[in-house]
């Protein structure tokens, strides 16, 4: 990295619970942000999963070494490492010792996108939940949580700070979801939002459903919700053995722009 001083901080805000680990430095040499500190160059946003944005060799190493020391008392806390392919698994190959074994490493999931309509006539039905249906979505994201990573998302400790950042997305408006008979029976969320794209995650629907072209119609309407509330873009990334769901979101209209990668820890 082409900088006289180079470090790390633990940049503020905390957003949607996650801390943000930035490399910086104090020349301004290819960053693009300001921060207390110095210029932020890349970072690895630390949530319930852990997530490397714009990162190079070079901040990767810094990146591990903090995050194989641990940052604020914890060596690890987070799920996953999930993000842009080359980065994912550089990033993984400096963690492995410290954090690993890894339970999967998914190293193909394209990155998906779509800037038009939907080519699909949208379920009416999918709609953003309220706040006092927060309770609807737990079961339903526990489900998609169990089947789609292998292990349950919270511990009976956990359940609190599970529902609660559920509920923060509720809150935003970034949940959305089918609600038959007072259960869901479809759901999905933005999990992230920059630059005009949102990014979807936790797409499920319910069992007896599936095969029926539920999900397809579904997507749709979450596509248009968000382009008309949220980002012009809307973006997701699969499993590229999941060929059920890439032919439905090839039905909706998404082409793939990318790759990504996850570590399930």
């Amino acid at each position: 990295m082409a900088a006289a001083t180079v470090g790390w901080a633990l940049v503020e805000p905390v957003v949607m619970g996650a801390r943000v680990i930035g490399v910086i430095s104090d020349e301004p040499v290819g960053a693009r942000i300001r921060v207390r500190d110095g210029w932020l160059h890349s970072l690895v946003a630390l949530g319930a999963n852990a997530m490397p944005v714009a990162t190079t060799s070079d901040s990767r190493r810094v990146l591990a070494e903090v995050l194989t020391a641990g940052v604020g008392g914890r060596r690890r806390g987070v799920a996953s490492l999930v993000g842009p392919r080359a980065e994912v698994l550089d990033l993984w190959h400096r963690l492995a010792g410290s954090w690993g074994p890894a339970r999967e490493v998914r190293a193909q999931q394209p990155l998906l996108a779509l800037a038009r309509a939907p080519l699909v006539r949208p379920d009416p039905r999918v709609r953003p939940l309220r706040a006092a249906e927060v309770d609807l979505l737990v079961p339903a994201a526990t489900a998609m949580f169990r089947e789609e990573v292998g292990v349950e998302p919270a511990t009976a400790a956990t359940h609190g700070a599970y529902r609660e950042r559920l509920a923060q997305t509720v809150r935003a408006g970034w949940a959305f979801a089918r609600v038959d008979d007072g259960s869901v029976t479809f759901k999905a969320e933005v999990g992230a939002l920059a630059h005009g794209v949102c990014q979807i995650q936790g797409v499920w629907v319910a069992a007896h459903l599936r095969g029926q072209g539920v999900g397809t119609a579904a997507m749709a309407a979450v596509v248009l919700a968000c382009q008309r509330r949220i980002a012009p873009v809307v973006s997701l990334y699969v499993n590229d053995y999941n060929r059920t769901a890439r032919a439905m979101y090839e039905r909706v209209g998404f082409s793939e722009v990318g790759q990504f990668a996850t570590v399930l820890l």
